[in-house]
Formats: C-alpha cells, sequence, structure tokens
C-alpha cells in the first residue's frame, strides 16, 4: 500500500512449477478489503500438480518468506535480505576468473588457460575455473555432457592434472564448469538403461544435448558422485555446475518437484563428502535461482549478458531476489563477443579503442556490485587498464565484509534494459544506515549531469568521494543539498562512490 507507506512482499522456495497471485476475494469486495498474496506450488487447476495423500502419508510444501513493513521498496529487500542471511547463508565464494564468458568461448587449451591464469594471478583473483571446452575432442565444441572426461587433446604437454597443478601453482583454486543432471545423446552415458532418466509415457525427456537424468535414482548419485571424485583426486576444489535447459511438462509437476529435491540433496551429499568443495550454480544465467536452490551453493552466477552496459539493470533487479554477495556478476573488461570470437584483428581492434579506461571501469563497477565474477581476454590489457583491473580487484576484497552487513537500496528506481535511459544508480547500505557504497552508471544519453537523492539517509555531517577509480576517470561528484550530483562527460562510464551519514539528524 504505498499510500499508507506499507510493503507486504512474498520469496517462495520453488521445486518447479509455482504461482504467486495477488487478488481480491469477492466476498470481501464490498467491505473494501479482502486482498490476497498467495504463493502455490501444488495446484491442480494451476500448475497441473495433484498430490493424494493416504493415511499415514505427509507433504511439506516448498518454503516462503512473507512479510509486512513500514515504507517502501528499499525496506523489503532489506527485510528479505536479512532473513535470507539468517537462513541461507553460505560459505564465502572465492573470486574465481572464469575463461568462457566473452573470453576463450569453450575453446579452451592448455596454452590459453595458463597464460590467463598467470594474469588473473597477477591482477589478485582467488581462483581459476576452466569453462566448457575442457571435455570436447579439438574441433568439436558440442555434447558428451554426462561422461565427464576430460579430453588430453586440448592438454598435450601438462595434461589436465598438470595444467591444474599449474593454476593452484600460481595461488589460484582450480575449478571445472560441469551440468551434472543432463546427459547428452553422443555420450557414453547415454547408453546407460532407461532407469537412469526421466522418462514420460516411455520416453527419455529432453532432446539432443540434454536428456535429463533422473536424480531420484540412487544409481544416478553414485554415478555422478564418482564422475565429480575424479575431478576432485586431480585438484578441483571448485564447481560451476549449470542448468541450461528446463522440464517443462506442467501434468508431470510433481515429477518435477520430486526430481529438484533428489538434486538438491545429491549436492548437499556431495557438499558433505568434499568439505572443501565449491559449488557454483549458474542455471543459464538465473534461470534456477530461488532459495530452494541457493541454499545449497555458495554463489549464483547472475547474467552470461555479452555487453557490459546492459548488465545494470540485471543487477538492481537481481539484488531485489539475491544476497548482494552471492550474486556471481561478469567483469570481462577486454570482451571478445561470441560472433567474433575467432578473429583476432576484432580482438586487438577492440582492446585498442580501451586506452582511456571507461570500458574497463564499467566492467569493474558491475562486478565489484556483487560477487566479482572476472573473465574477459585481459591478457590484452595494456598498463592503464591493468592498473584500473588490479585496483578493482583490490578495492572489491576489501568492501568484501562490509557487503554482508548491508542491502540494496535503489534512489533512482529502477532501469529499463529496453530502454534508452540515461542514467542509474545501486546503493549498497549497512544495517545501521550510517554509510553506503554506491554504484553509478551513465549510459549512451545526451546528459552530463546527474542527482542521486539522499535526502532518505541524510544527516548533518554526510560526505561523499569516489572510491573507484581513485586516481583516474570521467566521474565526479559532490553533495549539494541533500543530494548527490554526479557529472559524467563521456557515455558509458561508471563509477562507485563512498557515502557516510554523519552527525546528527
Amino acid at each position: 500500500d504505498v499510500e499508507q507507506g506499507e510493503v507486504v512482499f512474498m520469496a517462495a522456495e520453488c521445486e518447479g512449477g509455482w504461482r504467486m497471485q495477488l487478488g481480491q476475494t469477492s466476498a470481501y469486495a464490498m467491505q473494501n478489503g479482502g486482498w490476497y498474496l498467495e504463493s502455490c506450488a501444488v495446484s491442480a487447476s494451476d500448475i497441473g500438480t495433484v498430490r493424494i495423500l493416504e493415511p499415514g502419508e505427509s507433504y511439506v510444501s516448498p518454503g516462503v518468506l512473507s512479510g509486512r513493513v513500514a515504507g517502501g521498496m528499499d525496506e523489503a529487500v532489506c527485510a528479505l535480505t536479512m532473513a535470507r542471511r539468517i537462513l541461507y547463508k553460505k560459505e564465502e565464494s572465492p573470486l574465481m576468473f572464469n575463461d568462457y564468458m566473452n573470453c576463450l568461448w569453450s575453446n579452451v587449451t592448455e596454452e590459453a588457460i595458463c597464460k590467463l591464469a598467470t594474469k588473473a594471478s597477477e591482477f589478485g583473483a582467488e581462483g581459476y575455473c576452466i569453462d566448457c571446452g575442457w571435455f570436447y575432442p579439438l574441433n568439436d565444441m558440442y555434447g558428451r555432457l554426462g561422461d565427464w572426461v576430460w579430453n588430453e587433446e586440448r592438454f598435450p604437454k601438462k595434461k589436465l592434472k598438470g595444467t591444474i597443478e599449474f593454476i593452484r601453482n600460481k595461488g589460484l583454486i582450480p575449478g571445472v564448469w560441469t551440468e551434472l543432471e543432463v546427459c547428452s545423446n553422443n555420450a557414453a552415458a547415454f547408453s546407460l538403461p532407461d532407469e537412469y532418466f526421466i522418462c514420460v509415457h516411455g520416453n527419455r525427456v529432453g532432446g539432443g544435448e540434454r536428456f535429463f537424468f533422473d536424480m531420484r535414482n540412487n544409481a544416478v548419485r553414485e554415478y555422478l558422485v564418482k564422475k565429480v571424485e575424479a575431478l576432485y583426486n586431480i585438484g578441483i576444489r571448485y564447481i560451476k555446475n549449470d542448468f541450461n535447459a528446463a522440464l517443462r511438462w506442467c501434468s508431470h509437476s510433481d515429477l518435477i518437484a520430486e526430481n529438484h529435491r533428489a538434486a538438491m540433496e545429491f549436492y548437499s551429499d556431495l557438499k558433505k563428502k568434499f568439505p572443501d568443495l565449491y559449488l557454483e550454480n549458474c542455471g543459464s544465467g538465473a534461470m534456477r535461482c530461488d532459495y530452494g536452490t541457493l541454499k545449497h551453493f555458495c554463489v549464483q552466477s547472475v547474467s552470461d549478458q555479452e555487453l557490459y552496459y546492459l548488465n545494470p539493470p540485471i543487477i538492481q533487479g537481481m539484488f531485489a531476489n539475491i544476497l548482494p554477495e552471492q550474486a556471481g556478476i561478469w567483469a570481462y573488461p577486454y570482451p571478445n563477443l561470441f560472433d567474433v570470437r575467432a578473429d583476432l584483428a576484432a580482438m586487438e581492434a577492440e582492446a585498442a579503442r580501451q586506452d582511456d579506461g571507461r570500458q574497463t571501469i564499467f566492467n569493474l563497477v558491475n562486478g565489484i556490485a556483487g560477487n566479482m565474477y572476472l573473465s574477459g581476454r585481459i591478457d590484452y590489457a595494456d598498463h592503464k587498464n591493468s592498473e584500473l583491473i588490479r585496483e578493482g580487484i583490490r578495492f572489491f576484497r576489501q568492501i568484501r565484509p562490509f557487503k554482508r552487513e548491508s542491502s540494496a537500496v535503489f534512489p533512482n528506481g529502477f532501469a529499463d534494459i529496453s530502454s534508452e535511459g540515461e542514467f542509474t544508480t545501486l546503493g549498497l547500505l549497512n544495517y545501521a544506515k550510517t554509510k553506503m557504497y554506491l554504484f553509478f552508471w551513465r549510459f549512451n544519453g545526451k546528459e552530463e549531469r546527474f542527482v542521486v537523492p539522499l535526502a532518505k539517509w541524510f544527516k548533518n555531517g554526510t560526505v561523499a568521494r569516489r572510491v573507484y577509480p581513485k586516481d583516474i576517470g570521467c566521474v565526479a561528484g559532490e553533495l549539494s543539498g541533500k543530494n548527490l550530483v554526479i557529472t559524467a562527460k563521456e557515455p558509458n562510464s561508471a563509477a562507485i562512490f563512498e557515502v557516510e551519514f554523519g552527525g546528527m539528524v
């Protein structure tokens, strides 16, 4: 109720099909009341699930967080953030470099990995994840999901084990990409019996690269544990686990829910067996990012958006749904876009355009906002951009403790990814409301002066200063009344400000 200054919110732990509905019941319509907010996971009419309980049987529904707060969106997000930290807090993910996004695009080789790992270590990353490609034959980039056997053609000198040792010797935690719940039709595992797969009307569900394992089958889970154990034994301590397709048969929603529960039990058991193994949930750009899933993982990959200047609206939306420290946000300061990924001349031309550092700064501001996920062809960075990357990573690591005690606020509301807006902001405000890190992004419009309202938190003695980048950049800001007025003379520019709300009201 905006007029009354109250917000009612709800967040569901999902297992497949779900529905939320806001409505007014007819019995109360004449009394100017009777509004309801409903979360539903078992519904014959809307979701296609019927669960008939026999005597003595029980059914436990997915959990739901709901509440009512005085205020608006900021207060609702704060309440959800605090609750999620209490209920779901996981260990902190290391700052990983991953060689997929705007980087190698699955064409991994021993030489490229060693080169990028060396740079990532120099810049201050804490881990290196080899993305998809480590199990593909050369000149073949698709399929073989489910076997999880590394292909030594890509590691001719060191082999995969030696490459993992190289990564570890650089002070980085070694990781690999997987998609454990599916199997390709060209994988050896596809010859396993039908009992290993989800089948509907006698047919395996899925197609091509992705048929779905039946995670309710203990034999499936034992098979996958052995695959993970083989990777663990050669030094892997981080798994970026993806989920790129969805089970969509409404008439079998109960089966989907059962399979999801079994899959989550599998990941929990995996963590118990390998306590020092970090588990990331990717989910095809946050396709499966509810806390029914995320309570089993330390980080969630937010989006595979290639264009760095479109990421801020995605970040804003995700921070209403995911803990800031759990939201894995790509920072790829030297992007090698998918459609030109094999064009060395295009890559070199892209690098030459970055002499002012704006693209690097914008990318690092994106990553610093959440749990930075470093990528891109950082081996192309010149001295100036290298220093910006190094400074950004150092600052990210510096404010991690603060981030764990803060929640997102939206001083200028939410940006629309489909519009050509001028700018947007995002704040991380500590619980005591004494300090905010304000993330500012200017888009490709014509305006150069932007007003960020801070009256909601302003106190006498409030100060503001730019903290990233410190010494260079085309963004400046100063307090004017109870606003922060920011000047950004160049399009697609960004910066981070520290605002301290001191003194008395």
